[in-house]
């Protein structure tokens, strides 16, 4: 006669385990939303503290200047050629 030795580990533990899959994944999203945020702000930091000054007047010189032209005139004729 020949004993089979039941399993000593229960039938649920030889599956794959998936337990912690789903808040791996929103953890990742998390870290990388966060890492895209920063370098959002470290790049508006970067623009209004340190470089503010420059791109101020930078802007500053960007306007547009009036140039006065005299307008080129010839004689004022009508639709006969006529003046």
């Amino acid at each position: 006669m020949t004993l089979i030795q039941p399993s000593l580990t229960p039938a649920y533990q030889s599956e794959s385990r998936t337990v912690g899959q789903r808040y791996r994944s929103i953890l990742l999203m998390l870290i990388i939303s966060l890492l895209l945020l920063g370098g959002l702000g470290g790049r508006l930091v970067y623009l209004q503290l340190i470089e503010g000054d420059r791109n101020r007047q930078l802007a500053e010189n960007n306007r547009i200047r009036l140039i006065p032209k005299q307008p080129e005139r010839g004689k004022i004729m009508d639709r006969k050629g006529k003046i």
